[in-house]
């Protein structure tokens, strides 16, 4: 939508690690980032475009076993695995859920699109943020099973960094302000 207005701009999309982004804008070799981290640069504005809460999520098809919430988180860490790793905020929540629960498996993912459809497929549950399983939830091919306020104590943020001061930017940058607004 942006380059059928904006014809003069030219995208490119780079999926990077996030260790050396910072490098990368300072060098002009890339002039926007989308993270999961903000940039600690002087030289670079970093923003947040959106927070979402985490949420365990399960598939549609997992029966829940049990009639309190607590029952129900039980049942679900003993008969499945849970899908972690692609998110800093995992480490204090699954250190709670341990103290909490008995957590039968956890394995470690890479990929949060690859925990999507493990979990979607049944195969385990995961801890992802609100924004990026909305559509999932709505089409009730995912459920959300409460964990309490420890998850909404440590939310998923997305931030875009630049380099300051390039006015050329601005069209771009107002584009995805809008497009990555989110309320949680």
């Amino acid at each position: 939508d942006f380059m059928a207005t904006y014809t003069n701009y030219e995208i490119e999309i780079i999926m990077q690690e996030t260790n050396n982004l910072d490098s990368l804008l300072k060098n002009q070799n890339i002039d926007v980032v989308i993270s999961l981290k903000r940039t600690k640069s002087k030289e670079l504005h970093s923003e947040q475009l959106l927070s979402a809460p985490i949420k365990l999520v399960y598939s549609s098809r997992a029966k829940l076993e049990g009639d309190t919430t607590d029952q129900q988180l039980r049942s679900l860490f003993y008969y499945h695995s849970l899908y972690v790793g692609y998110l800093d905020e995992h480490v204090p929540i699954m250190e709670w859920l341990e103290r909490e629960y008995s957590i039968k498996q956890s394995s470690n993912v890479k990929d949060s699109i690859f925990a999507i459809r493990l979990i979607k497929e049944n195969i385990g549950l995961g801890l992802l943020p609100e924004f990026q399983i909305a559509t999932e939830i709505a089409e009730e091919k995912l459920k959300v099973l409460d964990i309490g306020s420890i998850a909404s104590l440590y939310k998923v943020s997305v931030y875009m960094s630049h380099k300051r001061d390039q006015e050329n930017l601005q069209p771009f940058l107002s584009y995805l302000r809008k497009q990555f607004h989110y309320d949680c």
